[in-house]
């Protein structure tokens, strides 16, 4: 599909990638102890993590398959790189967020 405002397909998705931080950090519930403060700082570095995953996933394979790069498919794989990574975010390494979402 072409977007119709290719500025305001990436600033929406900045936006969304943000509230992802509260989403996934804000699942830990409290920050009463230590291990609640690293949970919530492990989901906030495997949400990064996983969102630029799936960018860059998704600008390779344009790419490849286009000689282009597509600054839409990019933000569309951002976003599933972070959908990919909500379940698991606090309890999966690093290297296993990269795998996720890309």
């Amino acid at each position: 599909f072409a977007p119709h405002s290719v500025p305001f397909l990436v600033i929406g998705t900045m936006i969304l990638w943000y509230g992802w931080y509260a989403f996934n950090s804000g699942s830990v519930g409290s920050m009463r102890t230590q291990e609640d403060f690293k949970r919530a700082l492990l989901s906030a570095t495997n949400t990064t993590i996983s969102g630029a995953a799936g960018g860059l996933t998704a600008y390779v394979l344009g790419f490849l398959s286009s000689s282009r790069w597509d600054l839409p498919s990019i933000c569309n794989g951002v976003l599933a790189g972070l959908v990919a990574i909500c379940a698991g975010c606090d309890s999966v390494k690093l290297t296993s967020a990269f795998a996720i979402g890309g």
